[in-house]
């Protein structure tokens, strides 16, 4: 780092392995669940609803639990592997009974009013959105 802010005293190429080496792209474990809304049964004792996203151009996930309208950060890493290892299971069926317990789009949360849309559980604007993202389900 030290060359880093020198403006002539490092060579070319030392510039370029530090910088090279230094910025590497961060690794997301759960890649395969899509960023939306989910309800899963947690410790078996009833059903929980979550939100599944990732901070803006980055791939650090974000966890948040819904208490009626509001939602709250899930703290500790144990209880978020948990929930989102539980909807790894299978993310698909997970999102689907987050709409058809609650009536609302699992990509957005907004009330599905078409019934069409109710009974895939997603919107049309979104269902479009995420299939041009690649998730077709």
């Amino acid at each position: 780092l030290h060359y880093l802010n020198q403006p002539k005293g490092a060579p070319a190429s030392l510039l370029e392995k530090v910088r090279s080496e230094s910025v590497k792209a961060p690794f997301d474990p759960y890649e395969d669940i899509p960023d939306g809304r989910y309800a899963v049964d947690w410790n078996d004792t009833q059903i929980h609803f979550y939100r599944v996203s990732r901070w803006k151009g980055s791939k650090r996930i974000k966890l948040k639990a819904q208490a009626s309208d509001t939602f709250y950060p899930v703290r500790g890493w144990a209880h978020v592997k948990g929930v989102l290892d539980e909807i790894r299971k299978d993310p698909r069926a997970a999102a689907e009974r987050y709409a058809e317990e609650l009536g609302q789009c699992y990509a957005c949360g907004r009330t599905l009013t078409d019934e069409d849309s109710r009974r895939k559980g997603i919107g049309p604007i979104c269902e479009t959105e995420r299939s041009k993202r690649g998730f077709s389900w």
